[in-house]
């Protein structure tokens, strides 16, 4: 609410775009995210009500959404598949409507990349440890990089699609009625 009213104050019109991704896909992102930050997390966090939940539940981002900035939101999947140019900025400058030709790709290298399972199970036991510097996280994550990223178990899997098919099914029906469901069923990839 602290944003609405920040952004009220500052411009006459403001439009959200928001990119709704695989809740488990996220999931793995932010479990990613949060221990390259600090956090000792060994295993994903199940999506039991609170800040995961909160993430990965469409349906109550979009009617926070539909409160906060009626009519003045568009909705867009995070799936680079689908992507205009399979990129991220393309897609992104396509939904504000502005002509493609006044942006390059960048060349440059990714810098928000998930951590390799190894790195992350390192970094995550260190983290219960110690403050590892910027530079040991640096070092650990570009040392381990060539390895695959972390994956759910089946288990895991099953879980987040239970605890947001009714949320997903939702989201679909009101804002990607052309769609049979909001995301691929191979959204979430997981180990055998």
């Amino acid at each position: 609410e602290a944003l609405v009213a920040f952004l009220r104050e500052r411009f006459h019109r403001v439009q959200v775009i928001i990119y709704l991704r695989e809740p488990l896909d996220a999931a793995l992102s932010l479990w990613s995210t949060a221990v390259r930050n600090g956090a000792p997390l060994l295993v994903l966090p199940s999506p039991q009500p609170g800040y995961w939940h909160h993430l990965c539940d469409h349906c109550s981002t979009v009617k926070r959404l539909e409160h906060w900035f009626p009519g003045a939101f568009l909705l867009r999947l995070y799936l680079p598949s689908e992507w205009k140019y399979c990129d991220v900025v393309s897609d992104f400058i396509e939904a504000l409507g502005l002509p493609q030709y006044l942006f390059q790709p960048a060349d440059a290298p990714r810098v928000n990349r998930s951590l390799s399972w190894l790195a992350l199970h390192m970094l995550a036991r260190l983290n219960a440890r110690v403050k590892p510097s910027r530079q040991h996280v640096a070092a650990i994550c570009e040392a381990f990089d060539r390895y695959p990223p972390p994956r759910a178990t089946r288990e895991q899997k099953l879980q987040y699609d239970s605890a947001f098919h009714e949320s997903n099914d939702w989201v679909c029906r009101k804002y990607f009625p052309e769609r049979s469901q909001l995301f691929p069923s191979n959204g979430g990839d997981c180990e055998d």
